[in-house]
C-alpha cells in the first residue's frame, strides 16, 4: 500500500505537482499532523507523495497542487 514510503516523488502520475501535506489549499484535508506520516514530521513528507493513515489502497498519492481537476491523484513511485 506504500503506507512506509518516504521517497522524494512529489509529481502525480499524470504530471501534476504535489501540494504541501502541511499547508490546506488549494484542498482542505485532515492529514494536518505528524502521525500520518511514517517519517513522523511534516517537514519532512513535504510536498512528497505519502499514503498517510493506509488511506487508499493503491499506494502513494497526494493532493494536486493546483484547483483544475481532481483534487489528488496516485503517484508513480516504484515498489521495491
Amino acid at each position: 500500500s506504500g503506507y512506509s514510503y518516504e521517497g522524494f516523488t512529489s509529481i502525480t502520475v499524470s504530471g501534476r505537482p504535489c501540494q504541501s501535506w502541511g499547508q490546506q489549499t488549494p484542498h482542505s484535508h485532515p492529514y494536518s499532523s505528524f502521525r500520518f506520516f511514517p517519517d513522523y514530521s511534516m517537514s519532512t513528507a513535504g510536498n512528497h507523495c505519502r499514503n498517510p493513515n493506509n488511506s487508499r489502497s493503491l499506494g502513494p498519492w497526494c493532493y494536486v497542487n493546483s484547483e483544475d481537476g481532481d483534487e489528488w491523484e496516485y503517484c508513480d513511485v516504484p515498489e521495491c
